[in-house]
């Protein structure tokens, strides 16, 4: 399938926050097995949204595991120039900076957040949602995947510590954002 396809698919889904995710993660599933990933569901209690991990290679080291935020907040009484959830292709593009009100050159920066494990666990059992429970109850094998990248990709990204932040560490990423 061309990339192109593949993230108007992906977009077309309304998995806003009140609603249900799994027909993403169903349509998810299905492509990740087809290329060869192990996929495992975690539900909330209701039973209408599920968190997807996929493996990849093994099960130990030179393994990786994917999983992601599938939710979106609701979009109602917002003004938008086309319809969220419509993916729309513009003169051969999937945006336009004319169309987005962004300035031409305008450049997209990758932020990589990251705070101590402990703190990541700590926030983790505060917040209380069910569908973190397995992660807390195999909470070593969940740690063992967290990294924060070293050199030299790490250069290449933005990086952030998201452990407790001052109001000037926020200045300084949208400093280097800027600049980026």
């Amino acid at each position: 399938m061309p990339a192109l396809d593949l993230v108007k698919d992906l977009i077309a889904f309304d998995t806003t926050s009140r609603d249900s995710n799994l027909g993403l993660i169903d349509y998810a599933q299905a492509l990740l097995e087809k290329s060869g990933a192990r996929c495992r569901r975690s539900f909330d209690a209701s039973g209408r949204k599920a968190n997807l991990f996929a493996t990849i290679g093994p099960d130990g080291d030179g393994g990786f595991v994917l999983s992601g935020h599938t939710d979106v907040v609701p979009v109602d009484g917002q003004d938008w120039s086309s319809a969220p959830f419509k993916p729309e292709v513009r003169d051969g593009k999937l945006f336009d900076h004319d169309w987005l009100g962004v300035p031409a050159g305008a450049k997209i920066s990758v932020i990589w957040v990251h705070v101590p494990e402990e703190v990541a666990h700590a926030r983790i059992v505060a917040r209380g949602d069910p569908i973190d429970a397995y992660k807390l109850a195999h909470w070593d094998q969940y740690r063992e995947r967290r990294f924060v990248p070293e050199e030299p990709v790490s250069r290449k990204l933005l990086m952030f510590d998201n452990d407790a932040p001052a109001a000037d560490a926020y200045d300084g990423l949208l400093r280097r954002i800027i600049e980026a």
